[in-house]
């Protein structure tokens, strides 16, 4: 049961980290854009893809095709980061 447990908490620490590692070059990637280098942008964008398909290789065949069933239509997220206000 520990070796489970010691299993899944590194496993939801290579996700956050796979997470981060995704958001971090996705907003590099912008700063390319803002700057006009969009070879550059493009290039951490695929990057960042490389994350999110590192935590995608840990669900199941099931959760898997689950997730391409869903709609991009139906993401109830904002479009746009919601402007920080000091």
């Amino acid at each position: 049961m520990i070796e489970l447990e010691r299993a899944l908490n590194m496993n939801t620490a290579k996700i956050q980290s796979e997470i981060w590692l995704a958001f971090s070059t996705l907003s590099d990637a912008q700063e390319c854009i803002h700057m006009g280098s969009y070879e550059s942008a493009n290039d951490m964008i695929n990057h960042a893809k490389l994350h999110i398909m590192e935590i995608m290789d840990t669900w199941s065949d099931e959760e898997k095709s689950d997730a391409m069933m869903t709609s991009s239509a139906k993401c109830n997220l904002p479009k746009e980061l919601p402007m920080e206000t000091n």
